[in-house]
């Protein structure tokens, strides 16, 4: 069924029409202030089939969408190589961007993106969804109470994360991709290692990375990373270690160990709409004693959905953007100092356009 127009709803259109972008269309649907009123495709036929098939109003080409008048927002699902280039088109056109994660693997093209942000008066978002459960601004909390009363952990000292999927079936495709930015950093590791700079609300001040190639991907001669492992020292002191696989089932895993004891979760991307449970663990160290406990977030909400509500209110003026552009930028020179670690050379594009 088609979605119904509600006043001052904030009318997205999904551009590419592949697993992702079908996946998500029921969490714009069921966000508050949200409907879904375009499809967008390579070709008309393409974005019709799609749009027939998800009960989707309108369809158009990619080139098409910039000039819709019944498009006030944009959720991108491409590649990550056209990420930039498409999203600073669209706000240029006069389009809200929301982009899947992550954005880019260069500084400068971040920066051109929140330029263009800047410039367009648009609200450009990157796609870090986890942001938009409470589970995520709790850690974040914390990990930054110190030693005060009611602190689980006393002050940071060391975060371990871990995002390992194996990914070569049957989805290989792109995250494999030299030529498309692919990449187990870029599609898996951008979490733990973002998530570390949220904690610490830092930059890291030193990095090592090492990696072990996948096999180049059908058709190109060139690899990208299969395997990483990553750690980085934050200025305040805290240390972070961890790694990403998409060619490993070995788990996700978020780990914030302080002074007083330590605080994990196995669900640190993905929390339970419901209830999403913290494990507690205090050391000898803590005022109440050694022991273990657990917190739990009721009703938190599905995080894609809440993203696309949040998106809305945003839009509206009602609350700031989530991520920062600030953070979408530290993010992606977080991303450039490891691939440089690693010894993964991209090519960035001369210009901010398709």
């Amino acid at each position: 069924m088609c979605d119904a127009q509600r006043m001052n709803d904030v009318r997205w259109a999904v551009m590419g029409t592949g697993r992702i972008a079908a996946g998500v269309l029921k969490h714009i649907r069921e966000a508050e202030g949200c409907v879904v009123t375009c499809a967008a495709s390579r070709t008309t036929d393409r974005a019709r089939a799609f749009a027939d098939e998800h009960g989707v109003p309108e369809a158009c080409t990619y080139d098409e969408l910039g000039n819709r008048d019944d498009v006030d927002a944009v959720y991108i699902t491409l590649p990550n190589h056209l990420h930039v280039p498409w999203s600073c088109r669209l706000m240029e056109e006069g389009k809200h961007v929301l982009c899947e994660k992550p954005l880019t693997p260069w500084e400068s093209e971040a920066e051109r993106v929140a330029e263009a942000a800047t410039k367009t008066g648009r609200i450009f978002q990157e796609g870090f969804m986890y942001m938009h459960h409470p589970q995520t601004p709790r850690l974040v909390d914390i990990a930054q109470m110190g030693e005060v009363a009611g602190s689980h952990i006393g002050a940071l000292q060391f975060i371990r994360g871990f995002h390992c999927m194996d990914l070569r079936v049957p989805h290989a495709w792109t995250r494999f991709s030299h030529a498309m930015e692919g990449g187990a950093i870029m599609d898996l590791g951008c979490y733990p290692f973002g998530f570390a700079r949220l904690l610490t609300g830092e930059e890291p001040e030193e990095i090592r990375a090492v990696a072990r190639w996948a096999p180049p991907h059908e058709g190109e001669a060139l690899s990208v990373d299969g395997e990483a492992a990553v750690s980085m020292r934050f200025p305040s002191g805290v240390l972070f270690a961890g790694g990403c696989s998409m060619e490993s089932a070995s788990g996700v895993y978020l780990k914030l160990t302080g002074s007083w004891g330590s605080v994990w979760t196995g669900w640190p991307y993905g929390p339970d709409p419901q209830r999403a449970v913290l494990h507690i663990e205090r050391a000898a160290t803590h005022p109440q004693g050694p022991g273990s406990s657990e917190e739990v977030i009721e009703q938190g909400g599905e995080r894609f959905t809440n993203q696309f509500r949040d998106m809305a209110g945003a839009i509206r003026g009602e609350v700031s953007p989530t991520p920062t552009l600030a953070w979408t930028i530290g993010q992606a020179a977080m991303i450039e100092r490891i691939h440089r670690q690693i010894g993964l050379e991209f090519t960035p594009p001369d210009h901010c356009g398709t």
